[in-house]
């Protein structure tokens, strides 16, 4: 073949190659098509995730004033956030280079999602310290909620009526009884004006109540103030809440200071073991209902294993 057929033959394949070439582009494959699908959805998935991380700065009045923080704590909320939201990256961009997790953007979005629904259902930082027997640094924490719940709110609020019940448990358990019973019988008469008489945050504060003015030697007005506990426990949750056991238990608890052992022996009999399966033997509310039970029936014997009570013969 000579050189013109030759540069014919050449062109000719170039310029069909050029056509296939364009075909090609103007008609994308399977590839290219799910190729953009993913490119979309890693989009949209960075869009929720931004949005959500800049959805807890918004927050940060909010929770300073409803845990009682400082400009200190909320940087250090901060720093910590920062830390695995931003610094991180660079080190799990560089490990997901080397070994692929398609799924890793979705999963860390739902963490962060999770997160920011179980911030809604939080309680107080006072309370948590509380539980775990820390009254000191408990105390400021609880007076802060309450400070700053009284300037959010009318002190008619039964929201300010919550953060007394919190503060006058501590009270309590710290020894300041006088202290206490002052708080409850403010957040009383707040609860009720503002909460209906069935309310159960009624019926918490009463039972609460009731325990410290058996410790004031004012078991008559225990036994009325308990004895509507448990009404109210009764006619809003089953039997086997623990809410109501605990109810029941104090009210056997004033029973049995007012002399009448036999009954208050009975409904301890009933309650202690409900309490013993929700919250556990060493829990410091069972341990007391067993104590009063002992108290109140000394041949009975709280096995802690079957959470029966066995009488001796």
């Amino acid at each position: 073949m000579g050189f013109l057929p030759r540069l014919r033959h050449s062109s000719r394949v170039m310029s069909e190659a050029a056509v296939s070439q364009r075909q090609a582009l103007k008609q994308p494959g399977a590839a290219g098509r799910t190729a953009f699908t993913v490119l979309v959805a890693i989009s949209f998935c960075h869009l929720l995730n931004d949005m959500m991380q800049s959805l807890l700065p918004a927050l940060y009045p909010m929770i300073k004033t409803s845990y009682a923080l400082s400009f200190g704590e909320i940087g250090f909320l901060t720093f910590t956030f920062q830390v695995t939201a931003s610094l991180l990256q660079p080190v799990i961009g560089s490990y997901t280079d080397r070994t692929p997790r398609p799924y890793s953007l979705a999963a860390g979005m739902a963490f962060t999602l999770v997160g920011l629904l179980l911030l809604a259902f939080a309680g107080n930082y006072g309370l948590l310290l509380q539980r775990e027997g820390r009254l000191s640094e408990a105390e400021p924490l609880l007076r802060g909620a309450l400070a700053a719940r009284l300037s959010l709110y009318s002190p008619d609020h039964f929201m300010v009526g919550y953060c007394r019940v919190s503060l006058a448990i501590l009270l309590h358990d710290k020894g300041d009884l006088a202290g206490s019973e002052s708080e409850f019988r403010q957040a009383l008469a707040i609860y009720d004006k503002s909460l209906p008489d069935n309310h159960q945050y009624r019926a918490a504060l009463l039972m609460h109540f009731a325990r410290l003015l058996v410790d004031r030697n004012k078991a008559a007005e225990a036994l009325v103030e308990s004895a509507e506990s448990v009404r109210i426990w009764t006619a809003t949750s089953p039997a086997s809440n623990p809410q109501t056991a605990l109810a029941h238990a104090i009210h056997a608890y004033a029973l049995e200071h007012l002399g009448k052992s036999k009954p208050a022996a009975e409904e301890l009999d009933a309650a202690v073991p409900v309490l013993v399966k929700a919250r556990g033997t060493d829990d410091a509310v069972v341990r007391r209902a067993q104590n009063w039970l002992k108290t109140a029936d000394p041949d009975a014997v709280q096995t802690a294993s079957t959470s029966v009570t066995v009488h001796r013969p």
